[in-house]
């Protein structure tokens, strides 16, 4: 670690120096505030040890002010915010940094996050080995988790107990954008804790036909193909139909949905020659179909 510049300054001399520096990773110290940079983006700034937004650090400073820069490595600065932040919370990623905040309210999340996928990490000042997680998609939230030193709450739960807290301390936010796939794997490892699910209808079934039938029926009765076991149906390759226990449980076609659709791909099938595809459903696979409402029958 090397400083590099130490000057009083006001205001608009800090932000000519945040300004100015290229290529910087490091800090600037300001009072009791600090601001960490990666590669020049403010990832973190604090107020003594608290994350703050960086314009209340802006009003907390005094007409003139020492102002302190130092530059430092990657490393350096992964195990200054570490020693700050926490182990298990700080990653130094360039494509995905890190914003970290003071959160007085669950809504006031909805001040740092935008459309797009977010995981959103809290840590409870009054209760600090506990630490909550939430994911969002474009601003609505799809997963939740609770840790706790000797339990793990997971979806509607764990939100429940996120929104509790709240209500009796401040939070730790550390906020960062995801990837798809991050996203994604969230899910897949975490399947108590989804609330919405972030996947669209035709998501879906390309996931299920990516896997491949089982078997491909020809010329054959509709009701004797209804499966015992989760099944999606795929007739002519352009009408669907969830089945189990040898019945029907969804159908969609075009934009047909429900019990209209499911009696359009009936009569189709009495009057035509037709190709259907089986494809069996993992248990996961067959949850997934609940979020689209529209295409249950009954």
């Amino acid at each position: 670690m090397e400083k590099i510049y130490s000057k009083l300054g006001r205001l608009p001399d800090l932000r000519r120096v945040a300004d100015f520096l290229q290529d910087f990773t490091g800090f600037i110290r300001v009072e009791e505030g600090m601001l960490f940079y990666l590669d020049s983006k403010l990832i973190v700034s604090l107020w003594r040890d608290d994350p703050v937004d960086i314009r209340d650090i802006f009003k907390r400073l005094p007409e003139e002010f020492l102002i302190e820069v130092y530059r430092c490595s990657r490393e350096e600065l992964r195990e200054i915010l570490k020693e700050r932040l926490g182990e298990d919370i700080f990653k130094v990623e360039e494509e995905s940094p890190l914003i970290s905040v003071l959160l007085d309210s669950y809504n006031s999340i909805y001040h740092h996050i935008d459309d797009g996928s977010y995981e959103v990490t809290l840590i409870p000042k009054r209760f600090c080995s506990d630490r909550g997680i939430i994911v969002f998609k474009d601003r609505e939230e799809v997963l939740a988790l609770y840790y706790t030193r000797d339990k793990t709450l997971e979806g509607i739960r764990a939100l429940g107990k996120i929104r509790a807290v709240f209500a009796v301390s401040e939070m730790k936010g550390f906020i960062r954008e995801i990837s798809k796939e991050e996203m994604e794997e969230y899910m897949r490892k975490y399947p108590q804790g989804v609330l919405k699910r972030s996947i669209s209808l035709e998501e879906l079934i390309e996931r299920i036909r990516s896997k491949g039938p089982s078997k491909v029926i020809h010329n054959h009765s509709l009701m004797d193909v209804l499966s015992e076991e989760p099944s999606l149906l795929e007739i002519d390759g352009k009408m669907y139909i969830v089945s189990r226990d040898r019945k029907p449980v969804y159908a969609f076609f075009d934009k047909y949905r429900g019990d209209k659709a499911y009696r359009y791909i009936k009569n189709y099938c009495l009057f035509r020659d037709v190709e259907i595809r089986v494809y069996p459903l993992s248990r996961e696979e067959y949850r997934m179909f609940r979020d689209f409402k529209d295409i249950k029958l009954g």
